[in-house]
């Protein structure tokens, strides 16, 4: 019997966790999708066969299946297998291919092979996805690492994601893109003690996650991820510059799971614990940290 468990949850796109039992009859496991799938290997040996092609699927190979197709699973090496399957929404799919005429989608409605080696670096990223997802990535990051990790994924099947460049359209989309990067940041701001999610600000701004994490990335100069947590930490910043004792509320208010987290992040943007930043600097040190720093 095969577990599946559901490490990331969102309207347009799903990550399981899989571990699929030696349970397979030797005529196989048939499947036909309502929905694009990418499956990927950490272990075991698969065979997928779909008509008379039969393809490889292992650690060293992605596997892309398409919605409608009748597809046979095997594991002629028993054993089973352990790995991930992504489920994608034919919306999602399309606006990481780039914004097409309808024609132009609908031609690349279907991934165009089965299978496509992965490369030492997306499989180390694959199982390092895994694990921070079973470890609890908050839900911004959690989208916008699977998104990122999925576009790759799809230039490795031959779908290059692509944007518009018509140079006619150029001035009223970079205009159309700031104001949606600058709404977006009005709504993060308001925000601070939540944890958002990337497909529910997509969802608030009537786009797709891929085309709002691009975009947010492209103007703001960072991830929304990113940005959120300078906002968290620099907000703390300034109520422990005022004063405040309580890393704990400070910490609750800005949606860090404990001080301790607050902490380590406050550590890792500004080189020095909380604690350093209660006492008040000297004019000689003020003098000092308004120094341009080196490079």
């Amino acid at each position: 019997m095969s577990e599946f468990r559901h490490l990331l949850k969102s309207s347009q796109l799903n990550l399981y966790d899989v571990r699929c039992a030696d349970d397979l009859s030797p005529e196989g496991h048939h499947v036909v999708l309502t929905g694009h799938m990418i499956g990927l290997h950490r272990s075991g040996f698969c065979l997928v066969r779909d008509g008379a092609t039969e393809h490889v699927v292992d650690p060293s190979h992605v596997c892309y299946l398409n919605p409608g197709v009748d597809y046979c699973l095997t594991h002629p090496n028993g054993g089973g297998c352990r790995g991930t399957l992504i489920t994608v929404t034919s919306e999602c799919l399309e606006s990481m291919l780039g914004e097409r005429s309808a024609e132009e989608v609908d031609s690349l409605g279907r991934f165009p092979r089965t299978s496509a080696p992965i490369s030492s670096r997306l499989d180390h990223l694959h199982r390092r996805l895994v694990r921070s997802l079973h470890r609890g990535l908050p839900q911004l990051r959690a989208e916008e690492v699977t998104l990122s990790f999925l576009s790759s994924l799809l230039e490795a099947a031959g779908q290059p994601p692509t944007l518009v460049t018509d140079s006619r359209q150029r001035e009223s989309t970079r205009r159309t893109h700031m104001e949606l990067v600058n709404a977006v940041r009005g709504e993060l701001s308001r925000s601070l003690g939540t944890r958002p999610s990337l497909t529910a600000l997509a969802e608030t701004f009537h786009c797709s996650p891929y085309h709002l994490s691009r975009i947010f990335h492209h103007y703001a100069g960072l991830s929304l991820s990113a940005y959120y947590q300078k906002l968290r930490l620099r907000t703390a910043l300034e109520r422990i510059l005022d004063g405040e004792e309580s890393l704990m509320r400070i910490a609750q208010d800005l949606g860090f799971t404990h001080h301790s987290h607050l902490t380590n992040s406050f550590k890792r943007e500004y080189g020095a614990p909380p604690s350093s930043f209660r006492s008040r600097l000297s004019a000689h040190e003020l003098i000092q940290l308004s120094q341009p720093q080196p490079a």
